[in-house]
């Protein structure tokens, strides 16, 4: 028996192609990225955030809130504080800030378009939540303007946590 040679024969190649779908590939991985991207976005997954001008008042609303509880802990603010109570105890920005109580354990101040709270939650602790104030500030007087200002601590649609970012 005569031993069999098998002979291959292998094309020659330039690998021109490899490059094409290599960069084909990484075209499409890409793409797809891209549109998972975009199609995971939503409009409502965009933060909105408390205008720049209003972070410190914020910024003291959340003190307060927290210099509140430590005050109503050894005895010297009431559970339901009232504006008077903030004030004597000299609490920013009570003392300094055109504050309006709402209601119960609900403090209200209004900037330029935009209405900060600071309330205190039945299941929470106080929080400050700020939302934009469309309406034109009516300048009622009396038992209109406090039932203007009430609206404010008994509506819960559409208020934002004014959460603190640095700059």
């Amino acid at each position: 028996m005569k031993d069999q040679v098998i002979h291959e024969i292998i094309p020659t190649n330039s690998g021109s192609n490899e490059n094409l779908y290599f960069f084909l590939t990484l075209f499409a991985v890409v793409l797809l990225a891209v549109i998972l991207l975009w199609t995971t976005m939503h409009k409502q997954d965009i933060a909105q955030r408390l205008p720049n001008h209003l972070n410190n008042l914020a910024t003291q609303l959340s003190i307060a809130s927290d210099e509140i509880i430590m005050l109503q802990d050894v005895g010297l603010l009431s559970q339901k504080p009232t504006l008077t109570e903030l004030y004597e105890n000299q609490l920013e920005p009570f003392v300094s800030e055109t504050m309006v109580a709402g209601s119960n354990n609900c403090f209200v101040v209004i900037k330029q378009q935009v209405v900060l709270r600071l309330i205190k939650l039945p299941e929470l602790n106080w929080r400050v939540q700020w939302r934009s104030n469309a309406e034109q500030h009516n300048h009622a007087h009396g038992s209109e303007q406090q039932a203007h200002y009430q609206g404010f601590c008994q509506d819960d649609s559409a208020w934002l946590p004014a959460e603190h970012t640095k700059n």
